[in-house]
């Protein structure tokens, strides 16, 4: 009882483990997915913002659409502009650009966007590339810090393994006590069994349910009443036997002394007609 109770909870908890996984691995992509979406929103806006300023060389007004949005959005670590030539016109890099940036992430023709992962050393940084007007005026590059966004989604996903983790608690718990009143009258039947197997024929076992156990249970009974009566029959036999051995013994013992009785007796008797048959002699 208490190993297949361990197997079910054991099953049960794998189970859930593997749900737990898939459930993760789902959000995390989908909330990662979600989050790239609305920041690629952002990015293609602030491209076409960009579009008027660059056609009539506004650079300052181009350097001041990008620091804004930088302060905006938090988890947009830099935003930079290239032109036809992949070369930088805006930035907004503190300690200035960062020498051999502008050939890891270029927008291929036809594209309207690019996504790259780049590792800085200190974290890792997903940059988003977009043309500006087609790239017939350069790309719009902004690099989204992963921190953040591995944060939200990490956020979520703990929460949902959180929540699951109380289901699965729960179902633990309920399987364990469904599952022992279930199988407790099997344990009541087994014991019952051993009982009977030492020689304990009284032995009956309660019908709670009318269900297969129910059924067990009372198949056991007229098993067990059944092996009552044939006990009772063999005890009965065995008493009429003892009863007849005992009547042969004494028929046996009775013939014996009839036999031992009659062998003088038959002599005496001859010597009396002898005797009367010659009273002279």
């Amino acid at each position: 009882f208490n190993r297949l109770l361990l197997n079910l909870i054991v099953v049960i908890f794998l189970l859930g483990m593997v749900l737990i996984l898939v459930v993760r691995n789902f959000f995390h992509h989908h909330l990662t997915d979600r989050i790239q979406t609305k920041n690629l929103s952002i990015i293609k806006n602030l491209a076409d913002t960009c579009i008027e300023p660059i056609l009539t060389s506004d650079l300052v007004r181009v350097n001041n659409l990008i620091e804004n949005t930088k302060s905006l959005e938090e988890d947009f670590a830099y935003i930079y502009i290239l032109d036809k030539q992949n070369a930088p016109t805006v930035h907004t890099f503190a300690r200035g650009f960062p020498e051999g940036l502008t050939r890891i992430n270029i927008v291929g023709q036809g594209k309207t966007y690019q996504v790259k992962l780049l590792d800085t050393g200190k974290e890792i940084i997903r940059e988003i590339a977009v043309p500006v007007l087609k790239g017939s005026l350069g790309s719009l590059h902004v690099g989204i810090s992963e921190r953040k966004i591995r944060m939200i989604v990490n956020t979520l996903i703990y929460r949902m393994i959180f929540i699951m983790a109380g289901i699965l608690l729960l179902g633990i718990t309920v399987t364990y006590f469904s599952a022992k009143a279930t199988l407790r009258p099997l344990g009541e039947v087994a014991e019952a069994l051993r009982e009977l197997g030492a020689g304990n024929l009284e032995q009956r076992v309660e019908i709670r349910y009318d269900d297969e156990v129910g059924f067990l249970a009372r198949t056991f009974n007229e098993m067990a009443e059944k092996l009552a009566l044939a006990k009772e029959d063999l005890k009965a036999a065995q008493t009429k036997l003892v009863q007849s051995a005992r009547l042969a013994t004494v028929g046996q013992f009775a013939s014996g002394i009839a036999h031992e009785i009659n062998n003088p007796l038959g002599a005496i008797i001859n010597y009396v007609r002898t005797i009367l048959a010659n009273p002279g002699t």
